[in-house]
């Protein structure tokens, strides 16, 4: 469990295939929740996370019914 994780972490994404160019998705996709593209994508060590206990985390984050991949960084303390 990681504490203090931005609150705006995307689990599902909802696709309304009205709001996206014709063909983007297939019709029969509209209200479909899709969880293969939200959530967490990568963890990565800092190449000098040893002596500064850096790591770099991208994820999908929502605001309402807008996504967007954020990449932040953060300090691991206490374990």
């Amino acid at each position: 469990m990681i504490e203090g994780f931005p609150s705006d972490l995307a689990d599902s994404l909802l696709i309304v295939a009205k709001n996206y160019p014709f063909l983007t998705y297939p019709s029969d996709a509209d209200g479909i929740k899709l969880k293969y593209n939200a959530g967490l994508f990568d963890i990565v060590l800092d190449p000098d996370f040893e002596n500064n206990n850096w790591v770099y985390i991208s994820y999908v984050s929502q605001k309402e019914d807008k996504f967007a991949t954020k990449v932040i960084r953060a300090q691991i303390e206490n374990n």
